[in-house]
């Protein structure tokens, strides 16, 4: 009696947690179901985003290709230069003049210093991909007011879409 009782109330216990299984697989298949079409929805407006933006670096080159050309500088493309051990987003030579800097979303002093040591370290270990002249740019979204002073200091040019904080040096 006592293990006709015992199993039954296994199997009574056996039925509840298949009861529950069943439950919580039903509910785990509509989430991965509603999940499924929010991760497609997500990649469809990824996708749009994409379709329909320009990346830091591409409005920075077409700001920078700009601003030079106001001052009578035509440097026909501007696009960016990877190297084993450097990476640069903005460079551009014409015929004597070279182009070399980077694009950032906020611009510190730290940076101007850590994009200048880059453009030096470009220079010296590349000195095939230079020209007569030098053009050392930093574009960013924000600037920082340190950053101002840093790139005056370095001769570097420092731009946003919207104004130059220091003046156009050619070295």
């Amino acid at each position: 009696k006592d293990l006709r009782r015992i199993s039954n109330e296994h199997t009574r216990i056996l039925d509840e947690h298949t009861t529950i299984l069943n439950k919580h697989t039903k509910i785990l298949e509509e989430h991965t179901r509603i999940l499924q079409r929010y991760d497609e929805r997500l990649r469809n407006i990824e996708s749009y985003i994409e379709k329909t933006s320009i990346t830091l670096e591409e409005e920075a080159r077409e700001v920078i290709a700009y601003r030079l050309k106001e001052k009578g500088i035509v440097i026909m493309s501007i696009g960016n230069l990877m190297l084993p051990d450097i990476e640069i987003d903005i460079y551009a030579t014409d015929t004597n003049i070279c182009l070399i800097g980077e694009a950032k979303t906020r611009v510190s002093a730290n940076l101007i210093e850590e994009v200048d040591k880059d453009i030096e370290k470009l220079c010296k270990k590349y000195p095939n991909y230079l020209k007569d002249k030098v053009i050392k740019v930093v574009y960013g979204m924000q600037v920082l007011p340190n950053a101002v002073e840093e790139a005056k200091r370095r001769g570097i040019w420092l731009v946003t879409a919207n104004k130059e904080y220091t003046e156009l040096v050619i070295r």
